[in-house]
């Protein structure tokens, strides 16, 4: 008898660990949208990519740093009230000529899929993957870049 109690107390132990390591890595990969430490931390010049990802992870918190990745305070999306898990591709849009029209160095666009759910994590498509287009640009050659805007219209 106390050796099947003791067995089941083991099961049950290993049971909830395996569980609290596994909720610790999925938190802590959607959390940080994929960055690295250094992206994070601003150590490094960020892609436009990488810019997308840490739009999401400063709005994710309510941070008032997303501010510094904007144009203007005009071209912040919120998106839905969920927030978002995972960025799941970024794919540029074609090119144009959008530079010489706002007379700044370089202007990409990108189609950014992204999965918005409370409980379930995922980094591929889904019933709940959106799509949004951001537009990042460059005013000079040595700038960074800046979130010009964010939406599908």
């Amino acid at each position: 008898m106390k050796k099947k109690r003791m067995i089941f107390i083991i099961i049950v132990i290993v049971v909830v660990i395996a569980f609290a390591i596994i909720g610790y890595n999925v938190n802590e990969r959607k959390g940080k949208m994929g960055l690295s430490v250094t992206a994070l931390n601003g150590e490094k010049e960020l892609t436009p990519e990488e810019i997308i990802k840490l739009y999401y992870y400063y709005s994710n918190k309510n941070d008032e740093t997303i501010k510094e990745l904007l144009y203007t305070p005009s071209s912040h999306y919120w998106g839905d009230d969920q927030g978002v898990d995972t960025v799941v591709e970024i794919r540029e849009l074609s090119y144009s000529d959008e530079a010489e029209e706002m007379d700044v160095y370089e202007v990409r666009s990108y189609d950014v899929e992204y999965n918005s759910t409370l409980f379930l994590y995922s980094d591929r498509r889904t019933n709940n993957t959106e799509s949004i287009v951001f537009t990042l640009m460059k005013v000079g050659e040595d700038s960074e870049w800046i979130i010009y805007s964010i939406g599908n219209g």
